[in-house]
């Protein structure tokens, strides 16, 4: 645009600055599975996982504003079709997908994936709302609740999504084929 009293124009370049933005960039990011059709009962610290053979590593598509963004998360929920489940549950979070644990194997923290790591969510026990009507147990995690570990700051590697391994703090038997979704908000920079 012209300025009158110099004569010439003023342009912005194209890049990642914020001229006049105001707060932050909220994105949320989810992912949903079934777990193999059985009932094996779980042990504290095993896995939960799509299959026990081959199983695909959680992903969060998107959740950075742009490639290699980062940002703070500021909720997440977990959600299962099981509603008598009061486990504890702690989602382990990655920049880089890290190698698939097969469901009910022992979770595994392996040195080599340090630099891909980006730390973990705990879930608190789960619940349901009605026991009589209600078809699912939840737990959230927030900045509120207590001995969560939130916000936690993450940056994305190259792309926009973040990887997730989900763990149960607590022995329970799941149903077979049970549903479990995860869904993660962010404030993005």
């Amino acid at each position: 645009m012209p300025l009158p009293e110099f004569g010439f124009q003023v342009q912005q370049a194209a890049g990642e600055n914020h001229v006049g933005e105001v707060g932050g960039n909220l994105r949320s990011a989810s992912h949903e599975y079934t777990r193999p059709a059985n009932t094996t009962a779980y042990a504290a610290k095993d896995v939960i996982a799509d299959s026990t053979a081959s199983p695909v590593v959680m992903t969060f598509s998107n959740i950075a504003r742009v490639a290699g963004g980062g940002g703070y998360i500021t909720k997440a929920r977990l959600l299962t079709d099981q509603k008598t489940n009061t486990a504890r549950f702690r989602l382990h979070l990655y920049h880089t997908a890290p190698t698939a644990i097969n469901d009910n194997d022992p979770m595994l923290l392996l040195y080599a994936n340090k630099a891909d790591r980006i730390g973990f969510i705990d879930f608190p026990a789960c619940s349901t709302e009605d026991a009589t009507n209600s078809t699912a147990a939840n737990a959230f995690a927030t900045p509120n609740v207590s001995g969560c570990n939130l916000p936690l700051e993450f940056t994305s590697s190259g792309g926009r999504n973040l990887y997730g391994i989900l763990e149960t703090l607590d022995a329970f038997t799941p149903a077979s084929g049970q549903k479990v979704y995860v869904e993660l908000s962010a404030d993005c920079y």
